[in-house]
């Protein structure tokens, strides 16, 4: 069940980013310019030697992984939230909906 509903939401969201395709291509352009430009760095400073406090490329390249991972997660957790709080503050709707009662399906 859980998996079926993030399936869904997922596609939502994917479609609602897709409606305007010049903004989701450049977006994933510039996403992926920078995960290529990180690991370029990467290459570039164990290229010629450096050496941070006994890390090695494997490990560099374990970090910026998971790193990516977290903020892409963050991201789509976190950033249809905070912008509806904002939208809801300009409109004076907040107040409303943190005093709402719990819907009693819910509990």
């Amino acid at each position: 069940m859980l998996i079926k509903t993030l399936k869904i939401f997922w596609y939502t969201s994917l479609s609602s980013e897709m409606e305007y395709r010049i903004n989701f291509v450049t977006s994933a352009i510039t996403s992926l310019g920078q995960i290529l430009g990180t690991l370029l760095t990467i290459n570039v400073l164990y290229a010629k030697g450096y050496q941070f406090a006994g890390w090695t490329k494997e490990d560099s390249y374990i970090i910026v992984s998971l790193f990516t991972l977290m903020a892409g997660v963050s991201t789509s957790i976190l950033d249809s939230t905070l912008s509806r709080i904002v939208v809801d503050m300009e409109r004076g709707t907040l107040d409303f909906i943190l005093l709402k009662p719990m819907d009693s399906q819910l509990q």
